[in-house]
């Protein structure tokens, strides 16, 4: 019975604590605004809601870790950052205030679809143009996994058209109708204009001949259609003339980035890349041994078939390399040598020569084809001719192209110049065509007098003499011709509609 007396306060002791508790902890975790938090130490971190990603990757990921100091900037990143890569949405994030500090509470939510998406900030491509390079459908709803995919789709376009500060982002966003979607917005930066290419410790090959492999270098048509500033072309040149030199015997050449200088404005830059060529190397000798299938010469043919092969597949994949979207795939020509293997001896690339859509482009595409055929080492003569042929497109594509520009300064002259115009002349001069088209107005078989005339030229009582006037017949005469201001000229528009590009018969070999 003692024991059974003991047992009772023991109870209402723990029934007391398990009720004070709480509320204990509750008034030591006081939600706090994130501006009074702001520098506060962090104790915990606390991920709410199954979002299907793991939330230790998640924590590991975010800037706002326990130990640091609270700041509003880095919870704003982390909250897009979960956004942007996984689809993931906080509905507001709590601070509470506990011992040593505070806690940061995210309660997460996993976007499933973006029933919309939007953009923001592209003036230089339209929206529909940017859903086309985004691979993004218009009329029903995308996943989380579609616009981060979009988002670097977007930027890689921009980088391409020499908008090499472009910055894209994603936001969400709600529209009043309750619609859960995202924005997709574009910082899009000046574009920039590469305006020099310089090519610094070259010495030991024709600089003219490294210049011609080289995608980022300003045509002699860049005074007309600016070349496009764009870091992946310049990087990779880098490479290209890199290979270029080695395959001169400079085995341990490098080439890199020397340096970018920008202007005031940052649309142009003057690109130097820095060649460091190292030692030539070359053959001392070449022995062979352990050979008992092959006579002498018939290793010396083998041999000569061997360079012959590395040649010819040099020579046309560098006309396929530079010629890219325009160049097709390599077709060789064999010789079988006598050790049975066979050895390209010849070989050809079909390249595109026909004209773009527009005069700008068609400039532009026949450069890349000009630079692909004289891309090996020693062109061919059909390659000379090919490049020859480019460049004749090209001029003519030019000049089509400041006719166009041309046009369309006189047109805007003549805009102006209508503008300028006195309206009242024109209507001072349109009232005999008035008269003359009244039935009421007095007839006209009878010349109306002319008041610069003197006085004493035909009374108005006297018939005038037949023959001595003809135009006072007696047949009626055809109205006086009314003058009226002159018409503008004619403007003439060039039919610049796109033209089926074409592959003619032309090969680089």
């Amino acid at each position: 019975m003692r024991r059974h007396a003991h047992a009772f306060p023991v109870r209402v002791a723990a029934l007391l604590l398990a009720v004070v508790l709480p509320c204990v902890r509750a008034a030591a975790q006081e939600v706090v605004s994130e501006e009074d938090a702001e520098g506060t130490r962090i104790v915990e971190v606390v991920l709410q809601g199954n979002v299907l990603v793991d939330h230790f990757l998640l924590k590991s990921n975010l800037k706002t870790q326990p130990g640091g100091s609270f700041s509003k900037r880095d919870v704003n990143d982390d909250t897009l950052w979960m956004h942007d890569n996984y689809g993931i949405v906080t509905d507001g994030v709590r601070v509470e205030r506990v011992a040593g500090g505070v806690t940061v509470t995210f309660p997460l939510r996993r976007i499933l679809q973006h029933d919309f998406v939007e953009f923001q900030g592209n003036d230089e491509f339209s929206d529909s143009k940017l859903r086309d390079v985004a691979r993004l459908p218009d009329d029903r709803p995308v996943s989380p996994p579609q616009v981060v995919s979009a988002q670097s789709l977007i930027r890689e376009h921009y980088q391409s058209k020499g908008f090499p500060f472009v910055q894209v982002e994603v936001r969400p966003k709600t529209r009043e109708n309750g619609e859960r979607g995202a924005a997709i917005r574009v910082f899009e930066g000046p574009e920039v204009e590469l305006t020099e290419l310089r090519i610094e410790g070259l010495d030991a090959v024709d600089e003219d001949d490294a210049r011609d492999l080289l995608e980022s270098q300003p045509g002699w048509w860049s005074w007309l259609v600016a070349k496009d500033f764009v870091r992946a072309d310049v990087d990779r040149d880098i490479l290209v003339l890199e290979d270029f030199v080695r395959r001169e015997g400079y085995l341990d050449a490098s080439v890199s980035l020397e340096g970018l200088s920008w202007s005031d404005d940052r649309t142009e830059v003057v690109v130097t890349l820095l060649v460091d060529q190292g030692p030539r190397y070359s053959v001392r000798s070449v022995v062979v041994t352990g050979n008992t299938a092959l006579t002498e010469e018939e290793l010396k043919l083998v041999q000569t078939l061997a360079a012959r092969d590395r040649e010819v597949r040099t020579h046309e994949q560098a006309h396929q390399a530079v010629g890219g979207r325009y160049a097709g795939s390599p077709s060789y020509e064999y010789q079988s040598g006598p050790d049975g293997k066979r050895y390209a001896v010849g070989g050809e690339v079909p390249i595109d020569i026909g004209e773009a859509a527009d005069p700008a482009e068609t400039v532009r595409k026949m450069e890349v084809v000009r630079r692909a055929a004289l891309a090996p080492a020693e062109p061919s003569g059909q390659d000379r001719a090919v490049a020859a042929q480019a460049t004749q497109i090209a001029a003519r594509a030019r000049a089509e192209l400041q006719q166009q520009q041309a046009e369309e300064a006189a047109r805007a002259r003549e805009d102006e110049a209508t503008e300028a115009e006195d309206p009242s002349a024109v209507e001072g001069d349109a009232a005999p065509a008035d008269a003359a088209s009244d039935p009421n107005a007095p007839a006209q078989d009878q010349a109306a007098p002319d008041p610069a005339a003197p006085a004493s030229a035909a009374p108005a009582e006297t018939a005038p003499d037949p023959a001595a006037s003809p135009s006072a017949a007696p047949t009626d005469p055809a109205p006086p011709t009314p003058e009226v201001a002159p018409a503008p000229t004619s403007r003439r528009t060039l039919d610049f509609a796109p033209r089926p590009v074409e592959r003619p018969g032309i090969f680089l070999n």
